[in-house]
């Protein structure tokens, strides 16, 4: 439930500083930061109260893998657009497609082999989050051809470097969770899962208050 908090802190500084890039790709970020915490409150409602389970069956009622799914590939989807849009090579933005691609056609692989109310599309998700890594990797390698220096003023360098970290550490719990699931309770991995997460949003949230218009590349 803490969790809910650092969101919605993160939402109302996106808000107060859109005008700062308002016209940029990062415009419709504060609308999945919104759908970020709207869907950790659902998925809170879903596990705490039965009225709120997507399942019939009363041993599944807390099971809330279906709105995690769709929020993953809508996830996956909007960070490969946004680099799709910075992009300047056309085999970056080719690869920006491929993943893409890629993304859409192992999670509806999962979807026709897997029960998505009940099962985590772990495999999908790993491999949704090395794409969008890769495609980071590729974003600084182009920051460093063109020499661009403002780094501290530009919200998709905050941006990138929040879904790296991310993005990194997904798979290890989901794959972890999932095969592992001792190891997951060993490693107390779900409350490592909440200090990255108030991680990343902490660095959003200083993206938005110390970035720049003319910084943004």
């Amino acid at each position: 439930m803490t969790i809910l908090i650092v969101y919605f802190i993160t939402l109302i500084v996106s808000l107060i500083t859109y005008k700062r890039y308002s016209d940029t790709y990062l415009a419709y970020f504060p609308i999945l930061i919104a759908y970020t915490f709207l869907n950790e409150l659902l998925g809170f409602l879903i596990i705490k109260f039965p009225e709120f389970s997507l399942v019939k069956e009363i041993k599944y009622h807390t099971h809330n893998t279906a709105i995690y799914t769709l929020y993953s590939l809508i996830f996956f989807s909007y960070c490969i657009s946004v680099y799709h849009k910075v992009f300047k090579a056309k085999l970056q933005k080719w690869m920006c497609k491929i993943a893409c691609i890629i993304v859409w056609l192992v999670f509806g692989v999962s979807y026709f082999l897997k029960n998505v109310f009940y099962q985590n599309f772990y495999v999908s998700n790993s491999i949704g989050a090395f794409l969008v890594v890769l495609l980071i990797v590729l974003y600084f390698l182009q920051l460093r051809k063109h020499q661009h220096r403002a780094y501290r003023y530009n919200l998709l360098c905050y941006f990138s470097i929040g879904m790296v970290l991310s993005n990194l550490y997904l798979p290890i719990f989901m794959l972890t969770s999932n095969l592992y699931p001792e190891v997951y309770q060993a490693l107390y991995l779900r409350d490592i899962l909440f200090l990255v997460t108030s991680t990343v949003y902490g660095i959003f949230t200083i993206g938005f208050l110390t970035s720049r218009r003319w910084a943004f590349a």
